[in-house]
């Protein structure tokens, strides 16, 4: 069971009908932190890969005093792998950093991956917000014709892969048994965020369709030979065989609900990489703003990452919890080619959580996993659609009741009204409103230095950050176009 610190007011509770959820365990006022939660592993979405910077998740500084109410002209990166072209960075500094801990393992995968041509450059605003359907690989070729979303979470995998190899080799560097850090997890002291809370996510593989796990085949056959061809041979160049049979644990056909003609043509990495897919699409967060398109759009994604700490929040289209992107710092032990160090990097994303309202100890903590969208045309249908279609449920929150006659009508003016407060009341802005409070803690010349240096940032503590937050939760900042309302 993945725990949360206990500056934070919720636990994972068994919720009747929905398995595993958070709960509150006291009363929080508006604009509490909730949960902070870091990635596991994140990455650049292909459409955003040349503007934003492959270790840290930031952009150039020539993009941070633009006014947040119109899009953010294009603008790549310098810095750049000039062997596999496909990762760039903000810095030298984050191009070090990043080469030491992922790249190195995965450029040769890359290069190999894209046909040794370099990544995309989008001419213009069009290109860079275009769906992610089948159509679209054309804009991304490679040799597995894998769409730009297949693409994304493919390259978030490969990373999660390859921090699990960096933590299995320190390890058997510390005597432990290789299997321990997934079977038991937290044996190791070096680790809070082990790949045990990665693999003890739920997959959910029996909700996929066969075409869909087909393409999953696909990709977890493409990521076995990054793991035997590019990462084993230079942790593990005199035991590759025992770090073959140890880097993933073993996996059975009715683990991941597969038809045996499946099982019988994968090897047991491949099962079980197959099964580290179908956990990543199930339990991912994307990552959102407003400058690729401005705020007269729903958000626009970024990046993908697996915030293992943040999967147990469950969904209503009236949520009680907020959560925005902010920078933090990060600092912990790495293994890189020098040897184990405690690593001071340069600030990086993490996902704050936060209350929207007033909430009572007991009540389920609820994000929305759709985008916020105040227009009519957003009904329920549309809703439920994308949730099945997306998530493989039907909602039946609130606000779903409301829109479909079953609530009275004090309650459906409630729910009206607490939705009314999650959403900007600008003119033509889909922007969701924040606690200034949350404001991010870098100030832009700060959070370029600190990218620059590969020093450790200046950030608040989660404890401190519960302590602040909810002080002043009068005041409350659109996201897209910055307005300041008062509650």
């Amino acid at each position: 069971m993945i725990s949360t610190p206990s500056c934070f007011p919720i636990e994972v509770q068994s919720l009747p009908a929905k398995g595993r959820g958070f709960v509150f365990t006291r009363d929080v006022p508006a604009g509490s932190v909730v949960l902070t939660s870091g990635p596991y592993a994140i990455v650049p979405e292909s459409t955003t890969k040349t503007e934003i910077c492959a270790h840290c998740i930031g952009r150039s500084k020539s993009l941070h005093h633009l006014p947040p109410s119109k899009p953010v002209p294009y603008t790549p990166l310098s810095v750049f792998c000039q062997d596999c072209h496909q990762v760039r960075y903000c810095s030298d500094a984050c191009a070090t950093l990043d080469r030491d801990l992922y790249h190195r393992f995965e450029c040769g995968y890359l290069k190999h991956l894209f046909r040794d041509q370099p990544a995309v450059l989008p001419d213009d605003l069009q290109l860079r917000t275009f769906s992610k359907d089948k159509k679209d690989a054309e804009k991304y070729p490679n040799r597995l014709d894998l769409t730009p979303y297949e693409l994304d979470f493919t390259l978030c995998i490969a990373r999660i892969v390859i921090r699990r190899a960096r933590e299995m080799k320190r390890d058997m560097d510390d005597g432990l048994f290789p299997e321990v850090a997934v079977v038991a997890g937290s044996q190791n002291p070096h680790d809070r965020d082990s790949f045990a809370n990665v693999w003890a996510l739920c997959s959910n593989s029996k909700d996929f369709s066969s075409a869909i796990m087909d393409r999953f085949e696909l990709v977890a056959k493409s990521l076995t030979t990054l793991v035997t061809d590019h990462i084993l041979p230079v942790l593990f160049p005199d035991a590759q065989a025992a770090a073959t049979r140890n880097i993933l644990p073993r996996v059975t056909d009715q683990d991941l609900h597969a038809d045996p003609d499946r099982g019988n043509r994968l090897t047991d990495l491949q099962a079980s990489v197959l099964a580290l897919v179908c956990k990543e699409e199930c339990n991912s967060f994307g990552l959102y703003s407003f400058l690729h398109a401005g705020r007269s759009e729903t958000r626009q994604s970024y990046a993908l990452g697996v915030f293992h700490r943040a999967v147990f929040f469950n969904h209503s289209c009236v949520p009680n919890v907020g959560h925005c992107v902010r920078t933090a710092s990060s600092s912990k032990d790495q293994e890189g080619e020098g040897g184990r160090r405690r690593e001071t990097g340069p600030a990086t994303k993490q996902i704050t959580f936060y209350a929207t309202r007033d909430i009572k100890r007991g009540e389920e903590a609820l994000i929305c996993y759709i985008p916020l969208d105040k227009r009519p045309s957003a009904c329920s249908r549309s809703r439920t659609k994308g949730l099945e279609d997306l998530f493989f449920f039907p909602c039946d929150c609130e606000r779903c009741s409301m829109d479909a006659g079953n609530l009275d009508p004090e309650k459906a003016k409630d729910v009206t009204r607490r939705f009314a407060d999650l959403c900007c009341d600008g003119d033509n802005c889909f922007g969701w409103m924040v606690p200034t409070a949350l404001d991010d803690r870098l100030n832009d010349d700060q959070e370029e230095k600190e990218r620059g240096s590969g020093r450790e940032a200046e950030t608040d503590s989660a404890k401190d950050l519960t302590e602040t937050a909810g002080k002043d939760c009068n005041k409350w900042r659109c996201e897209a176009c910055g307005i300041v309302t008062s509650r």
